[in-house]
């Protein structure tokens, strides 16, 4: 009997796999189609290379059941869902970059050149004695001499980073504001302007530094990684964080192992040496993030750039009302401005839920922190909130966040002697202690 090649066992597994639906275990296959095991499994380890894929556990036989998205979905393709939300951020991004490369430059401008023309008309008609006409020029003059006093209440800082404390008490990275000789105001100023219209900058953590801080912790845990710890890391959910598993699995060059008491390990052979990089590894309820804000300036730096823009705004609408002028000084600066304003108003409602969000998350981190304290026994909800410190207000919203980490954690829920619900997490915590 001639022996199967690679591509065979490939196709062979493929079609199998395609029949059961996305789910299989390596003796389902040999079961259907007669290959070995070792043939099975590294086929489905293939497969697991070129589609996407999570991997658990079978509970009734204890094998490493892969369970790849159904219709087969090719690693790297995208849903037509995530393709138009890719393509939003795309041109969003694309706006801010063209904004962003002349907000500061053009308000300064305009700014100078209305400056220049109100002098200008100031001087013509004080030339001209006609009081009649002066009243223009003294409301913007007026304006001119208001936009000064806010500006030079207008202050620009720089530092390092601090840490700060948040409403909810959690403790969260912030820029230090500390005022340094020889700073580059102008270029303070600009980067003010920017989160005056988009907000501030917040530091991003992308896909690249999760990978570093998993491979971290793989090196730190002798080469093993378990759905459990992903969560530990990430906050992830059950299914997430399978998924994730088989990702790093094939990043990472690992493979899938059950372990005596049903657990799903990643080896990760190359990990196992090395010097872990343990700075990288910070844990889900270390990682707060920084409110969200509107802009992030002070309260003298926002009115200074409202009142330039008010000025420009004001000035271009006087100009087009009372001479016939050029767009590039009437529409375009007014459009402009007007925009300038627009954008922040639309963000508020954002930011607000994004607020929200991240309040919820906060209460979520303070939960699993008191969950991985208890090491798996049973507690009560009144006991987790006060361990949480979960302030009265937020009780029902806790407890509405704990009804879904049992599901998303797969939690169990049992009663006391007096009919009291007990929460407990025995896979989470089983997963946690491996090493």
């Amino acid at each position: 009997m001639n022996r199967m090649n690679d591509e065979e066992v490939l196709a062979l597994v493929r079609k199998d796999v395609k029949t059961l639906k996305g789910q299989a275990t390596a003796k389902d296959l040999a079961a259907r189609s007669g290959i070995s095991i070792d043939s099975a499994a590294s086929g489905l380890e293939r497969m697991m290379e070129l589609f996407n894929c999570r991997v658990s556990v079978r509970q009734e036989t204890g094998e490493v059941l892969f369970r790849f998205d159904y219709p087969l979905r090719k690693r790297g393709t995208k849903t037509l869902r995530e393709k138009l939300h890719d393509l939003r951020a795309f041109l969003w991004k694309i706006f801010v970059i063209v904004y962003k490369a002349s907000i500061g430059i053009v308000l300064l401008t305009y700014f100078l050149i209305f400056v220049a023309i109100l002098i200008g008309a100031m001087f013509s008609r004080g030339s001209d004695n006609d009081d009649r006409d002066s009243g223009p020029s003294l409301l913007l003059g007026a304006m001119f001499r208001a936009l000064l006093e806010a500006f030079v209440w207008s202050r620009i800082y720089r530092g390092a980073t601090e840490f700060g404390i948040d409403s909810d008490g959690m403790r969260y990275r912030r820029p230090k504001q500390v005022k340094e000789k020889g700073e580059n105001k102008f270029a303070k100023f600009i980067k003010g302007v920017y989160a005056f219209v988009f907000g501030p900058e917040r530091p991003e953590f992308g896909e690249r530094d999760q990978a570093r801080e998993v491979a971290a912790f793989v090196q730190k845990n002798k080469g093993k990684l378990t759905s459990g710890q992903l969560i530990a890391l990430t906050g992830w959910t059950y299914d997430e964080a399978e998924e994730r598993l088989a990702d790093y699995l094939v990043k990472f060059k690992g493979s899938p192992e059950i372990e005596e008491n049903g657990t799903v390990v990643g080896e990760f052979p190359q990990l196992e040496d090395g010097q872990a990089d343990e700075s990288a590894i910070v844990y889900y309820q270390d990682e707060t993030e920084a409110p969200y804000e509107l802009t992030g300036n002070g309260g003298g730096l926002n009115a200074g750039i409202a009142a330039m823009n008010v000025f420009n705004m004001a000035a271009a609408g006087y100009l087009l009302v009372n001479f016939d002028i050029h767009p590039l000084l009437g529409i375009v600066p007014l459009i402009y401005s007007i925009l300038f304003f627009l954008i922040p108003a639309a963000r508020i409602p954002l930011v607000k839920r994004r607020e929200q969000r991240r309040h919820r998350q906060n209460i979520r981190r303070k939960i699993f922190n008191v969950l991985l304290a208890v090491e798996g026994n049973p507690v009560s909800d009144a006991w987790i909130l006060q361990s949480a410190r979960i302030p009265d207000a937020d009780h029902q919203t806790a407890r509405d966040i704990l009804g879904e980490m049992v599901i998303e954690l797969q939690g169990d829920i049992t009663l006391d002697d007096q009919g009291r619900p007990l929460y407990t997490f025995p896979r989470l915590w089983r997963e946690l202690k491996v090493q």
